[in-house]
């Protein structure tokens, strides 16, 4: 990922940390400083941290773990100095295992605080050293019931009812048992972002990092609110209704200069690639752009065409075609039918039709 370093796959799923989160431990040693402490409290101040981070890294894996029990897979999971984000391929609609992958990661943390509770529990040391504290020393036991405090707090402000924390998903999932997905979403997307306001108001007066965690929870909520109106959109429509019959097409022997001129004086970008009556792969702008600045004009398209792309059948619906487009990043797939090319499909087909069914809705 773009401005992030790579942690490992562990179970096959990539982490990463944003640059960003060096700014966290800047911060914190800034403030070490600032109160006067050595070497060995600031490093013991910034092991926790990480401890937290590794705590959050446990938590984002419940997820992805309990997605992969559906089917469901994780792209990547990323740490950022506010938290931990898995990033699910899609989120079950199945309001059952929604409930489930959305209450696994908050279960991690519950887990690890128990298993920190016995431990300072059966040693004798389930109590703050206060001494310790005053002096800003982080020793053993109050590292330990710190962190064990810390994971106590992340489950209790993930399971607030309010996008895009896991509380958010839970209540969407428990109204979905009664109502629709989305009328159920609306409602959860509404409190997250009453919630938010409630985080900014409070960040205003006591802690301004709280102004950031408001931000985030309201577009987090309204982030979900358009993608479960987008699927309300496209859900009961295929793909045969709005391909496009006329189809943009280019031959493997053309040249990028050839295919430059058809750009410019046209309205097409993206263009099904044919060798004779054969097709070979997908074009689109960008390859054209990357090829011209690499190879030059005079390159054949057979050298910059794209052989990996999704074949659309036209009965598949807009709502299933334009997530996996999306998630794969393809701009542009044909349609085939009892094995001959009927049509093409492109995300901006898509884009359109959901601006003209959403005027249609308001005027109703």
């Amino acid at each position: 990922m773009k401005w992030s370093l790579s942690l490992g796959k562990p179970f096959g799923i990539a982490v990463f940390v944003h640059w960003t989160f060096l700014i966290l431990i800047a911060w914190i040693v800034y403030m070490n400083v600032q109160q006067g402490q050595g070497i060995e409290e600031t490093l013991a101040a910034i092991v926790f941290v990480l401890a937290i981070f590794a705590c959050v890294t446990f938590h984002e894996y419940g997820h992805a773990l309990a997605a992969r029990r559906y089917g469901i897979q994780t792209k990547h999971i990323t740490l950022l100095p506010i938290g931990g984000v898995a990033s699910l391929e899609e989120m079950p609609e199945n309001p059952k295992q929604e409930l489930v992958v959305a209450i696994a990661g908050p279960l991690v943390n519950v887990v690890i605080a128990l298993i920190l509770f016995l431990g300072l529990y059966f040693t004798g040391n389930l109590y703050f050293d206060a001494e310790q504290i005053e002096l800003g020393y982080l020793n053993f036991q109050n590292f330990f019931l710190g962190l064990m405090a810390v994971n106590i707090i992340l489950v209790v402000f993930n399971m607030i009812p309010a996008f895009p924390m896991d509380g958010g998903r839970v209540f969407r999932a428990l109204l979905t048992f009664k109502m629709g997905r989305i009328k159920a979403t609306n409602i959860a997307a509404l409190l997250g972002q009453i919630t938010a306001f409630f985080f900014v108001i409070l960040g205003l007066f006591y802690n301004p990092f709280m102004i950031f965690i408001g931000i985030f929870v309201f577009l987090g909520a309204q982030a979900e609110a358009n993608q479960v109106k987008t699927k309300g959109l496209l859900q009961d429509y295929t793909v045969r209704e709005i391909m496009m019959t006329k189809l943009p097409i280019v031959q493997t022997s053309q040249t990028i200069s050839e295919v430059v001129k058809i750009i410019l004086d046209g309205q097409d970008k993206e263009f099904i690639v044919m060798e004779n009556e054969n097709m070979k792969g997908i074009l689109t702008r960008n390859m054209v752009i990357k090829g011209l600045s690499e190879k030059g004009n005079n390159a054949l398209i057979s050298e910059i065409a794209s052989t990996d792309f999704p074949v659309l059948s036209p009965d598949q619906t807009l709502n299933d075609v334009y997530h996996k487009m999306m998630i794969k990043k393809f701009d542009i797939a044909p349609v085939m039918e009892n094995g001959e090319l009927i049509g093409v499909l492109n995300t901006e087909n898509i884009s359109e039709f959901m601006m003209v069914r959403n005027a249609m809705d308001k005027n109703k």
